[in-house]
């Protein structure tokens, strides 16, 4: 069996494993993103949390676990990693729909894992403490292998989330991601992410 068909092989046998959630996901923030609610109750709604009273832009960083499963050549294989990510948040559509830029840098056992992932999120605001948000996104990064090689990492990924809000500034950001990607062998990762977050 060439590789190209093996990478497809394996991409056959993960995509069932992500695609209700990401699916789930997607028709949410489809949907959510719409606004439906335009009467006076709705946007004072809206502008009940600190989320989006006063600033469009947040800015947080994450402590990260992730748990992979890849379709290895031979064999299937499943590790964990640690790690940490950065991030900055910007409003596209006030109160419906933010813009997520952010940079994750996990360890595993004989690699390290750098990635970009731009994220849209849509928002739910539930009181003045709580927000709760979905979102997709693709992945771009690159493994560096203690060995010294590096491999591309092309994918996508689904979250859900929310925010516990302190005060009118900080925060405590909480997600769960699920990801679907390839490393090169095709990939799904559970991400479980915990930080703070403030408003500027």
């Amino acid at each position: 069996m060439t590789r190209r068909r093996r990478i497809c092989a394996g991409l056959h046998r993960c995509l069932p494993r992500a695609s209700v959630v990401i699916g789930t996901v997607a028709a949410a923030v489809v949907v959510g993103a719409t606004p439906v609610a335009r009467g006076q109750d709705a946007e004072r709604s809206m502008h009940s949390s600190p989320h989006t009273e006063e600033s469009d832009v947040l800015v947080g960083a994450k402590a990260m676990g992730m748990l992979e499963h890849v379709d290895a050549e031979e064999q299937d294989l499943t590790h964990a990693a640690l790690g940490g990510g950065l991030y900055v948040e910007l409003s596209l559509v006030p109160g419906w729909l933010e813009l997520e830029l952010g940079a994750v840098a996990l360890r595993m056992p004989d690699e390290t894992e750098l990635t970009l992932e731009p994220l849209l999120k849509k928002n739910f605001h539930i009181d003045e403490r709580v927000d709760l948000y979905l979102g997709l996104g693709p992945t771009i990064g690159v493994a560096l292998r203690d060995e010294g090689d590096a491999t591309l990492i092309v994918g996508g990924f689904a979250v859900l989330g929310g925010y516990l809000w302190i005060d009118r500034v900080a925060g405590v950001d909480l997600d769960i991601t699920v990801e679907l990607a390839s490393v090169p062998e095709p990939a799904v990762a559970v991400i479980v992410g915990l930080g703070p977050v403030l408003r500027l």
